[in-house]
């Protein structure tokens, strides 16, 4: 089944803090000043799937839940478990509630067809890392001026993506969505869901 998060408004308000609507719900952001002057809108802890815990601990990633407050957009999520406690770049709060994504993009209108984006994914070999380590600035600094905006992910780790990772290559039976065409078009709808939030 399809699912997209898109964008349906950004109210500005006075206090220069943002608020993004999202079709499950608004979530808060904020600006920042670039080291060359452009300002950044910053979004963290973006849900983009659903907690993999209980039953969903070893499934692939389901639709976000609709939240009703106002998300706090302002502080990073926690990161995914890492293969070891005291893996390199470990996480300083991990947590299985760590599929979020963070945008970072230009303060002023985009033009037609739009920014482009940079989908960026953080290193660790899928046994640590986060992107977390990484922040936002540094990121913000270099592409923003540029007129690029940077969405950064959280994804699972060690044993929380090799089992499922292992399932979805070997097309085992116990789990029908990674046989034949369903993962090709499973990535589809991901990619979906990317576009439509930044666009």
């Amino acid at each position: 089944m399809s699912y997209r998060l898109p964008v349906i408004s950004c109210i500005f308000l006075a206090s220069s803090a943002q608020i993004l609507q999202l079709t499950p719900g608004k979530i808060s952001g904020f600006d920042y000043r670039t080291k060359k002057g452009p300002y950044a809108e910053v979004f963290l802890n973006i849900p983009f799937a659903s907690a993999p815990v209980g039953g969903l601990r070893f499934e692939k990633p389901t639709p976000p839940k609709p939240w009703r407050d106002i998300r706090d957009g302002t502080k990073f999520g926690s990161s995914c478990h890492p293969i070891t406690p005291d893996a390199v770049v470990a996480p300083e709060q991990p947590s299985e509630d760590c599929l979020t994504l963070n945008l970072i993009r230009p303060k002023k209108e985009a033009p037609s067809p739009g920014f482009p984006i940079m989908f960026w994914v953080h290193g660790g070999g899928y046994e640590s890392g986060s992107a977390v380590v990484y922040g936002y600035k540094g990121l913000a600094d270099i592409y923003i001026p540029r007129d690029i905006i940077i969405v950064t992910i959280q994804y699972r780790l060690a044993v929380y993506d090799y089992i499922p990772r292992s399932i979805e290559m070997s097309g085992s039976v116990w789990a029908p969505f990674a046989q034949g065409a369903a993962v090709a078009n499973y990535s589809l709808e991901l990619a979906e869901v990317k576009m439509e939030l930044l666009t």
